[in-house]
């Protein structure tokens, strides 16, 4: 009995050994199998050379020698790679290997593109809020924040080596020498803040300190608005001037210099005929557009239009149509209550009369609205509609229930006709009269 216990005991200890063993070699074997060896990514390599050929093309090192605005390369630049359209697929940064006015850029790519691909290389993104009014020289200066150049060249692949066609860089934006006069006395007119609304992106300046003139790097524009409102601020108080000019063409790569006479933003209270064209704001004051307000921190209500030749009324045409699809009951109750409330100025419903009266003193005839749509679209305000009609409050000699409206055709003449049901939904267009200065 004591062999056959002795037998067990030993067969039981071989069965436990074994057992080890084969967790042994499981455990071998399942990590055999879940290590996977990472092979090193692959890096093509890229040589450009890249060059300045002349005003248009531009990188980093800014100077200005007369009105010629020349630039230079740094060492240590850098350039991203991208798909022509500069925004699908990123290839890697290259690296300027010497500073001067050409050099050569390399570096590596994570992948290949193909053989004759057109390829965008760019250079800085344009920060345009972050500008201090300098060319070069401080951490916010141009040639750190907005110096946007871009080049396109076409790649020829050989194995892991990737060439391409000589860069030629030309700048994305222009830059502005803004000399800042107050249009009242013509003397220089140091600010604390400039902003510069061109073609609809706004470029922010805040140099170090007050300054008149200040360089700016702004967006390319053909035949576009340009808008500078300034902050200046005096004994505790701030004050805004602003400048307005359409039609202007800023071209990439070049360099202006332009001097502005920038007019005191006031109050409507001291509207005199010279405000014609202005725009009112929610603070009262006004502006040359809507752009201009909008930067000085308020929004624009109301287009000036005239002026009454005997009194000091001044009349204003909202800034766009109420919502759409008002009958003549809620057009009424959506023009006198229009907000915001002004000290000195009334919402109006207008009649037919006003409505004439508008277009006569902009063109010289009150059943032509061409110069009154001009003076509204230039000031940054919606055009009249030519797809319907308004409401006037003026109405129906022979019903009471109809009442009058006026319409657009398109080609510059206005119509006013009775008759129209006071139930039907057409557009509403605020008007705003307020007193000014009588000269």
């Amino acid at each position: 009995m004591k062999r056959i216990t002795n037998i067990r005991t030993l067969a039981t200890l071989l069965m436990a050994s074994a057992a080890i063993v084969s967790c042994s070699v499981k455990e071998d074997i399942f990590e055999e199998e879940t290590t996977i060896k990472e092979e090193p990514a692959k890096v093509y390599t890229l040589s450009v050379n890249a060059t300045k050929g002349g005003d248009d093309e531009a990188t980093k090192a800014l100077s200005l020698e007369g009105k010629t605005l020349n630039a230079t390369w740094s060492q240590g630049d850098a350039v991203e790679v991208w798909t022509s359209d500069g925004t699908t697929t990123k290839y890697g940064t290259l690296t300027a290997e010497t500073s001067g006015a050409s050099t050569k850029l390399k570096g590596t790519l994570s992948s290949l593109p193909s053989n004759g691909q057109s390829l965008l290389l760019k250079y800085l993104s344009p920060a345009y809020a972050t500008q201090d009014g300098t060319l070069t020289g401080s951490e916010t200066s141009i040639d750190r924040v907005c110096d946007y150049a871009t080049a396109t060249v076409t790649a020829t692949v050989a194995g892991s080596n990737v060439t391409a066609t000589d860069a030629s860089f030309v700048n994305q934006q222009a830059i502005v020498k803004f000399t800042l006069k107050d249009k009242d006395d013509a003397s220089a007119l140091s600010v604390n803040k400039l902003f510069v609304t061109v073609g609809g992106t706004t470029c922010e300046v805040t140099p170090a300190a007050a300054m008149s003139e200040l360089y700016v790097a702004v967006p390319a524009v053909a035949s576009g608005r340009v808008t500078l409102t300034a902050q200046k601020t005096s004994l505790g108080f701030t004050f805004y001037y602003d400048y307005l000019k359409t039609g202007a063409t800023f071209a990439q790569g070049q360099y202006y210099a332009i001097n502005a006479s920038l007019t005191l933003v006031k109050n409507i209270n001291v509207a005199t005929t010279a405000s014609l064209g202005r725009v009112v704001a929610a603070d009262g004051m006004m502006y040359a557009c809507v752009e201009s307000a909008t930067n000085a921190g308020t929004t624009a209500i109301a287009v000036i239009t005239e002026r009454n030749s005997y009194v000091s009324l001044y009349g204003a045409i909202a800034i766009s149509e109420e919502s759409w699809g008002m009958n003549w009951s809620d057009a009424k109750s959506a023009c006198e209550g229009k907000t915001p409330k002004l000290d000195g100025a009334n919402w109006r419903f207008p009649t037919v009369d006003q409505w004439k009266s508008m277009c006569a003193a902009n063109g010289g005839n009150e059943y032509n609205y061409t110069g009154l749509d001009a003076l509204i679209t230039k000031a940054g305000g919606s055009p009249l509609r030519t797809d319907w009609f308004y409401w006037t409050s003026s109405p129906d000699e022979v019903n009471s229930n109809y009442k009058y409206h006026v319409s657009f055709n398109g080609n510059g003449s206005l119509y006013f006709r009775n008759g129209q049901d006071q139930s039907n939904k057409v557009y509403v267009r605020a008007f705003l009269y307020f007193v000014g200065k009588t000269n």
